[in-house]
């Protein structure tokens, strides 16, 4: 929906993209996992988050750090093990999904970390972005996972016919 809110900014109604601005730097107790989310952050990352000077000005600006770090100023947190940073090593099964255009994890991750793992697969979901688990076919081949636990013998031949999801052409929804 980002596209046709900055047209309806630029034809003069901000109100869809305020409406996303605010789905984005609004409070995180408006979210039902706030609190799983913010014991992640704060125990793994929040330490590590410094603001960037060239983004005071932009629109989101520093609001996401700087709410991170209150958050994480008062919650309880654990404790970063000293090799929390060192790749992965393990020959369990693991199946990694990455999304073909996720901003959040990149399909480069799931390669770095693949590097590590003896009896692994990462599946690139075409077209998709984050959280690909229920996308296409992926519950099936997810299902399979589970069941067998051999990422190599899965048949993945079903993503090869994801797509994109379509464009929202107006706030009703994609083409038909």
């Amino acid at each position: 929906m980002l596209p046709l809110s900055i047209d309806a900014a630029a034809h003069g109604d901000v109100g869809p993209l305020l409406g996303q601005a605010k789905l984005l730097s609004g409070d995180l107790a408006d979210t039902m996992n706030g609190g799983m989310q913010s014991s992640v952050i704060c125990s793994e990352d929040a330490d590590l988050l410094t603001p960037r000077p060239q983004d005071a000005h932009s629109i989101l600006g520093t609001r996401m750090i700087d709410s991170l770090q209150a958050i994480c100023s008062v919650w309880p947190k654990g404790a970063r093990p000293a090799d929390f940073h060192q790749p992965l090593k393990t020959d369990k099964p693991v199946l990694l999904l990455s999304g073909e255009f996720d901003p959040v994890t990149p399909p480069r991750y799931g390669d770095d970390v693949l590097k590590g793992l003896s009896n692994a697969r990462h599946l690139l979901a075409k077209g998709q972005s984050h959280s690909v688990m229920a996308a296409g076919c992926m519950p099936i081949v997810l299902k399979e996972f589970i069941e067998d636990l051999a990422p190599d013998k899965l048949d993945v031949k079903c993503l090869q016919r994801m797509q994109a999801t379509p464009i929202f052409i107006d706030f009703n929804g994609a083409t038909p």
